[in-house]
């Protein structure tokens, strides 16, 4: 079945070698056998009991809230969970100004549409922003960028890169000292002097790098470009050479990088470095607040380690690219440069161009950020910077000068459903195959995840084992009472997003002959969660919620 052409022939090879890529250019790391763990029926029936008991049918009412308050609750925030959802794909280019979500007059805070437009063509608004880490707060974020897929930079530091050595970076700035002490002897200073005046610059300590960390195997891979290659973006032409691809892949030494290939040839670039899952003692970085809500990472550590993860390190010369691509699974990611500077290229997405209007208005104040007509976005990312790079979006990027960054990629419920856009397109890719031979009616669903996990990394069973643990997760988030109200309406408006992927997901495992034992219990598993996500509006008109309330 899987022979007779080049996918089927990729296909049987990742099957029978894990440590091929499973998806785009990244590199897995090999599994342990005796350790890797795969989520199963087990594991869905364990986070169907944890509905049914703590918030179902089963529920004794011992938890922090009682079913009829979390019904209360669950009403209270209905509302604004649903508003936030509609801000999914949909940016206010002109919210970004002040981080204020609206354009405020001082004459009145209510203005029509039209004053509103009138008002930006007079003034310099940010395609992109960069704000400071210690003005961004996660509602800010949750608000203006990661619901609405919309690309920011945070600045680090106010000065220079003496700031970064010289900072204080305990735990409790961790929002703003996104990297710890280890990542200070990453760093060697230069002293460049220009007429006169002196000036300290960042540059990657490629003697702590080798000694420390030499022996690791990285893989390195090779960048072909065509004659029409262009690294630099001129005037009304924008230089995204699509035949840029990467043709090569090898181990070698981090020692071997340094002292032979890093300077030497630009088409080269050291990428998807597992530094986390080969130093787990190491303390490489602290996850701000704004990209905590991870469930990408949660699902591997809990129920796939060590097959993969989707932190990596970075290092590449001057001129090294990462060609045209989105990221893998259709995540979000961000990226954090701690030596040198990047330029990125960014394609707007088709779906997102209509919420954009007047483009040829959008200047940015941002000297490192600029539109390129019909919709391209060049940003400059410099030290000690970091890139929100929202789900789907098509980007290049190219090092400036060398370059040592750290790149994690992550998702949950604001951009669950690219995950399952994702997951279904392959599996369509999929079954178009089997149906040239004829077999598709024949195959069931454990043995499609099967080939759908060897092609993109994930299946559907992955999908709906995600959806319902972060689904409880949230839950018990509400039900916790700890919470800021904010928080808790991120949380329902997570549980419907993913609620919405799991029906996907068990609606087309359904269509098999055979579904497999784990979108079964899924099934059982929105009935329960329909009824009681449906039960809040009668619960809190019923005479026992009012005489609680009273």
């Amino acid at each position: 079945l899987l022979l007779g052409t080049k996918w089927r022939m990729s296909t049987l090879k990742r099957m029978t070698d894990p440590t091929l890529p499973i998806h785009g250019t990244r590199s897995p790391t090999p599994p342990t056998t005796s350790n890797t763990k795969r989520p199963n029926k087990d594991v869905a029936l364990t986070i169907l009991n944890a509905l049914k008991f703590n918030h179902g049918t089963n529920n004794n009412n011992n938890n922090n809230i009682s079913k009829l308050e979390l019904c209360a609750l669950i009403s209270e925030y209905n509302e604004p969970a649903r508003e936030l959802l509609s801000l999914r794909n949909n940016p206010d280019p002109f919210a970004h100004n002040g981080l204020e979500p609206r354009l405020q007059t001082e004459s009145t805070a209510t203005y029509s549409k039209a004053h509103e437009h009138e008002q930006m063509r007079e003034k310099q608004y940010p395609i992109v922003s960069k704000i400071k880490a210690k003005d961004l707060g996660y509602e800010t974020f949750v608000r203006n960028f990661m619901f609405p897929n919309w690309p920011v930079v945070i600045q680090h530091f106010d000065g220079d890169v003496n700031d970064y050595r010289n900072a204080n970076h305990g735990k409790d700035n961790s929002h703003v000292h996104l990297l710890p002490l280890v990542t200070k002897h990453w760093i060697t200073m230069k002293v460049e002097s220009n007429n006169g005046d002196e000036r300290c610059r960042a540059e990657i300590n490629q003697d702590f790098m080798a000694q420390e960390y030499g022996s690791d195997k990285v893989p390195v891979k090779r960048l072909k470009r065509d004659a029409k290659s262009c690294n630099v973006a001129c005037g009304e032409f924008l230089a995204l050479d699509l035949n840029e691809e990467i043709i090569d892949e090898k181990q070698e030494s981090v020692a071997d990088w340094i002292n032979q290939h890093m300077m030497e040839d630009p088409d080269l670039y050291l990428k998807d470095w597992h530094f986390v899952l080969n130093h787990p003692d190491v303390e490489l970085y602290n996850v701000p607040e704004w990209f905590q809500d991870d469930w990408l990472d949660t699902f591997y550590r809990k129920y796939r380690l060590p097959r993969d993860d989707f932190r990596f390190v970075y290092m590449g010369g001057k001129d090294s690219v990462t060609p045209y691509h989105t990221d893998v699974l259709n995540s979000y990611s961000w990226s954090t440069n701690v030596v040198g500077i990047k330029e990125w290229i960014f394609e707007v997405p088709e779906g997102q161009r209509d919420h954009v209007q007047d483009w040829e208005h959008l200047r940015s104040h941002e000297e490192d950020v600029r539109f390129v007509p019909p919709h391209y976005i060049i940003v400059i990312q410099r030290e000690h910077e970091t890139m929100f790079v929202p789900s789907q979006w098509q980007h290049r990027v190219r090092n400036l000068i060398d370059t040592l960054s750290i790149n994690h990629n992550w998702l949950n419920g604001a951009n669950v459903l690219a995950l399952q856009e994702c997951i279904m397109n392959e599996l369509d890719g999929l079954e178009d195959n089997l149906a040239k031979f004829g077999v598709l009616e024949s195959v069931d669903a454990d043995h499609k995840n099967t080939l759908l996990r060897a092609c993109c990394g994930m299946d559907l069973d992955d999908l709906c084992i995600m959806c319902m643990d972060e689904i409880v997760h949230h839950l018990d988030i509400i039900r916790e009472a700890n919470s800021s109200e904010f928080r808790n309406i991120v949380a329902l408006a997570f549980i419907y997003t993913a609620k919405e992927a799991l029906q996907k997901g068990v609606n087309k495992q359904s269509e098999s002959v055979v579904a497999s034992d784990t979108s079964t219990i899924a099934k059982e598993f929105l009935i329960e969660l329909d009824s009681m996500l449906g039960d809040w509006e009668p619960q809190i008109r019923s005479p026992r919620f009012v005489k609680l309330q009273e």
